[in-house]
């Protein structure tokens, strides 16, 4: 199960994927749903007198209650990230067909440079989970785009969301709310 999270998380990270916001708030619930039946029957392993942990912890002189701590912080963590980020882009990769959107440009930093995602623009249509934020667009298009400009992004688009590969600004500007 761990290793499905993790490749879930490392889909999730490494995509250039727009979830769909209608589908969003499924896969987040799921994952807080699968991180609290993961974190009882940690919990219940942990607990249980003869837990190798606890003996660990014990032959240590340490208590295992910082163990439990960060079990209790990571793990909701982790799957909810995968199944929140990655799940929907796995499934899209397995459903997805050819598709078309159009999104309508919210703000733009102020630098084109960033570690993870240089030429990045933040969108309007998805902004209530955060997943606003589309990274790779060339630098000298991203110096010509502007607050409330529409980008057509092209890739494989499913009820999950959509994989663009490819980007076009419109020539249409949209007055922003």
């Amino acid at each position: 199960m761990a290793v499905f999270i993790v490749a879930l998380i490392v889909i999730g990270v490494f995509s250039d994927f727009l979830i769909s916001e209608r589908v969003a708030a499924y896969f987040v619930w799921t994952g807080i749903a699968l991180s609290i039946v993961i974190l009882f029957l940690i919990g219940k392993l942990i607990l249980s007198n003869k837990s190798k942990f606890r003996e660990n912890m014990k032959a240590q002189g340490k208590s295992p209650l910082a163990g439990i701590i960060a079990t209790i912080i990571f793990v909701p963590c982790m799957v909810i990230f995968g199944f929140y980020k990655g799940l929907p882009v796995a499934l899209n990769f397995i459903v997805g067909k050819p598709e078309k959107i159009v999104a309508t440009v919210f703000k733009k930093p102020t630098t084109y440079y960033n570690k993870r995602c240089s030429g990045s623009l933040y969108l309007i249509k998805y902004q209530s989970f955060k997943i606003d934020k589309i990274c790779g667009i060339e630098e000298g298009d991203w110096k010509k785009i502007k607050t409330g400009d529409q980008l057509e992004l092209s890739g494989k688009g499913s009820v999950f969301g959509l994989s663009y590969e490819s980007y076009r600004k419109l020539a249409m500007r949209m007055p922003l709310p």
